[in-house]
């Protein structure tokens, strides 16, 4: 969720959510800076931590870029992240020293740590499957 329960100005979270009761059932993680592409593999929860430019693995920061993360996929031990142009630059170089204004998508090894990004002609990605 973008922002918690009557917690407008102040972060988003992972939830848990009932859709019988349409209600939040538990929070998973609280300070998440416009989460995306939130998903399980293997008993691990990975997400977009999209405003901070991160993606984690549970409370584990997994990779860090220079634009904004949206499209996640996780197979074996390769990670695809998608980074979308980044809007309101000015924001956000409040926070960051410097902004890829590139649209593609970073292909991890969590074993070596190593990543090579791909550019794809398009100003956004919203989600990345394995094929």
């Amino acid at each position: 969720m973008f922002h918690l329960p009557g917690q407008f100005n102040i972060g988003g979270g992972v939830v848990e959510y009932s859709l019988k009761k349409k209600k939040v059932k538990n929070v998973l993680y609280e300070g998440i800076s416009q989460p995306h592409s939130v998903m399980l593999y293997k008993n691990d929860l990975y997400f977009c931590n999209s405003e901070e430019f991160s993606v984690r693995k549970e409370n584990n920061i997994l990779f860090k870029c220079l634009g904004y993360t949206r499209g996640l996929a996780v197979q074996n031990e390769t990670v695809l992240i998608g980074q979308s142009i980044t809007r309101h630059i000015n924001k956000l170089l409040e926070k960051h020293p410097n902004i890829s204004s590139d649209c593609g998508v970073y292909l991890l090894n969590m074993n070596n740590k190593l990543s090579t990004f791909v550019p794809i002609p398009s100003l956004e990605i919203y989600g990345i499957i394995f094929i």
